[in-house]
């Protein structure tokens, strides 16, 4: 089983009434998941049977693969090779591939591209090697913490630049009756795949972080 453990450095209010649940953690973050998939379904991935994306441990981005999971589309998660085994046993990607594996990146049917890593090196780079397949390019994120400054332009589609708060807007109450049905069915996955330890330990949040920031290649942690 793949656990992110999700370390609460002071006890807040949410962390009291929830009793530490993941559910504190992954509601706020899903509602972007479910966005993105009302986004997706809408204007459509066109004639695309594969939807590939970046940084696939993080919370959003594996809220959306459950969600394209009730469509006939393949999933494709792009991961550092540290977490790919972590990602690979979510069992929400139908394939997992390494950073260093995106030469063995093919989708014959047309793909969409949904980016959370906001690095625009990889974002080109995956434009490159998906060539024609690659039907759309959507930019969501910024989770890369190291990045070098790239303005060539990427070949094939414009990416287009999500903006949750604009969709929120635009589909106004709706919105709270689709997210209420879809977390019924992501609330399990929540539960098997998070839980929330207390820390308050000085030396014990500095060694959780550097976990953090090098990719601990068992376990995916997450402060705050």
């Amino acid at each position: 089983m793949s656990v992110c453990l999700h370390r609460l450095t002071n006890a807040s209010k949410c962390a009291e009434t929830l009793l530490g649940r993941p559910v504190c953690v992954m509601r706020p973050l899903f509602g972007t998941s479910v966005l993105l998939d009302l986004v997706l379904s809408e204007r459509g991935p066109g004639d695309a049977q594969t939807v590939v994306l970046t940084s696939a441990s993080s919370k959003t981005a594996y809220g959306l693969a459950h969600l394209l999971r009730s469509r006939p589309l393949a999933t494709i998660g792009l991961t550092s090779g540290t977490r790919r085994a972590w990602v690979e046993g979510l069992g929400l990607y139908d394939e997992a591939l390494a950073y260093d594996e995106v030469d063995d990146l093919g989708a014959p049917g047309g793909a969409v591209l949904v980016d959370f890593a906001g690095d625009r090196a990889l974002v080109r780079r995956l434009h490159e090697q998906l060539g024609d397949a690659l039907e759309r390019s959507i930019l969501v994120g910024f989770t890369h913490r190291k990045l070098e400054a790239d303005q060539a332009p990427p070949a094939g589609p414009v990416p287009e630049f999500f903006f949750a708060p604009d969709e929120m807007v635009r589909r106004g109450r709706g919105l709270a009756r689709r997210y209420a049905v879809a977390w019924q069915e992501f609330a399990p996955v929540v539960e098997r795949t998070m839980r929330i330890e207390r820390v308050t330990d000085g030396d014990e949040l500095v060694r959780v972080y550097r976990e953090l920031l090098h990719g601990a290649p068992t376990r995916q942690w997450a402060t705050s």
